[in-house]
């Protein structure tokens, strides 16, 4: 499962999983794809039972304030009762289409499908589309263009609660909480679900983070930027935050090259070019982004791409600004991070240039037995190139791997702009 030294492979069954990530994956092993769909929906509808005991309790909360307020509690609870009458009939076919569609699924069959229908997308992408992706990196109007995978609604909705959304499934887990596949059910539109627990994230200081999140997600969602995953809405309750983003269901695009073990020259400039531009609306909006990679970028079903968490975002960040803040992802690591020395937003160049090189090359450019051993390289290191890069591609990803931030392509009071002008993107 390359790119990535730290990734483990059943001896059994060959299905591959990163280390961080094999406490979550179940063992299906010489299991039928029959048998692990019903162990799925069994683990769904444990889901679902637990969801419904929050929103009981959420509903007890709700029907206390409204006695307290003197509301009318029977005229809520018929129009409760309607809406969860209206919604029932429709639950089976959406839960069984957001099944195939969710690509950490353990059914090989639906796992499968999705990858075809991403396969057939991007051949169905011609040299037009990548030539306009290329002029587009060359033209700062071009990301007013709106890709039509996903529309935004126009009017942000206006006292959103749990109660408006019908839960379909998990989608994935972390130390905050997880993110569901989620149902409006006025509109019919799937989103995607992020619920944080408010008890960890005070725990653990990220108060700012999650405030800082919620700002960056505006910003994206009231430009409906293209390359950007936005948010529909945002809102909380006595234990958790909740943000509700659009739904991107063509996986992230290290699932896709473990596939292909590496993208063509023309896939990896169609990628590159919309990464720039989503790169760009951050710096323009003073922002660095601290986290690009493989995994942060997810593919639509019309086989552009959209850029997703903003967890670890810094604001505030214009040319020649300087933080200190030690994050982001070892492999993609700038060497004045590692070197816990001020940096500014030229990391985000370097994190570009590894992206571009893992899609082309099929593995990241510095190695190691451990983490160490590549932080280290990373220092140290020169990079090999292949011998058949073409000689823009390789000026290219040399510019921007430039161990001294200062000399480094973007690096400089240009910016995006001075990346958007390198013959690479103009071939």
């Amino acid at each position: 499962m390359r790119p990535g030294a730290r990734v483990e492979k059943c001896s059994e069954c060959g299905k591959c999983a990163h280390s961080g990530c094999k406490p979550m994956v179940p063992n299906f092993c010489k299991l039928t794809p029959e048998m692990a769909i019903k162990l799925v929906s069994a683990f769904e509808e444990a889901e679902k039972r637990k969801h419904a005991k929050e929103l009981e309790e959420v509903e007890r909360a709700e029907k206390v304030r409204r006695r307290e307020n003197g509301e009318d509690e029977a005229a809520a609870a018929a129009v409760a009762a309607a809406a969860a009458a209206n919604h029932q009939a429709t639950v089976t076919d959406v839960l069984a289409t957001a099944q195939a569609f969710q690509t950490i699924h353990l059914n090989e069959i639906a796992k499968q499908d999705i990858i075809d229908a991403a396969k057939k997308a991007q051949k169905e992408a011609t040299a037009a589309a990548i030539a306009k992706a290329a002029a587009s990196a060359a033209s700062a109007s071009a990301a007013k263009t709106t890709p039509a995978s996903f529309n935004i609604p126009e009017a942000v909705h206006k006292n959103i609660k749990l109660q408006d959304f019908e839960f379909l499934s998990v989608l994935g887990r972390g130390a905050f909480g997880k993110v569901m596949l989620i149902e409006e059910k006025a509109t019919k539109q799937l989103y995607a679900m992020k619920a944080l627990k408010k008890e960890f994230i005070i725990k653990s200081d990220d108060v700012a983070s999650a405030k800082l999140e919620k700002r960056i997600f505006q910003k994206a969602s009231e430009s409906q930027h293209p390359f950007l995953v936005n948010l529909h809405s945002c809102f909380q309750t006595d234990s958790r935050l909740y943000f509700v983003m659009e739904y991107v269901c063509g996986g992230d695009l290290m699932c896709h090259i473990q596939e292909r073990k590496r993208f063509s020259q023309v896939r990896a400039k169609f990628y590159a070019c919309e990464v720039l531009l989503a790169l760009e609306f951050f710096h323009k909006n003073n922002i660095v982004y601290r986290d690009l990679k493989l995994d942060n970028i997810l593919m639509c079903p019309d086989g552009h791409i959209k850029v997703a968490d903003y967890g670890i975002c810094k604001e505030n960040m214009p040319y020649g600004m300087f933080t200190r803040t030690y994050c982001g992802t070892p492999d993609y690591m700038a060497p004045e991070i590692l070197s816990q020395n001020k940096y500014t937003r030229a990391v985000d160049w370097w994190s570009f240039g590894i992206l571009i090189y893992v899609m082309l090359v099929g593995r990241y450019p510095f190695h190691g037995d451990d983490e160490n051993d590549i932080l280290e390289a990373i220092l140290n290191d020169a990079i090999e190139y292949p011998s058949n890069m073409p000689k823009d591609t390789l000026s290219l990803i040399q510019g921007l791997l430039k161990k001294d931030p200062r000399s480094r392509l973007g690096g400089g009071r240009g910016g995006a702009d001075e990346v958007k002008r390198h013959p690479y993107f103009h071939g």
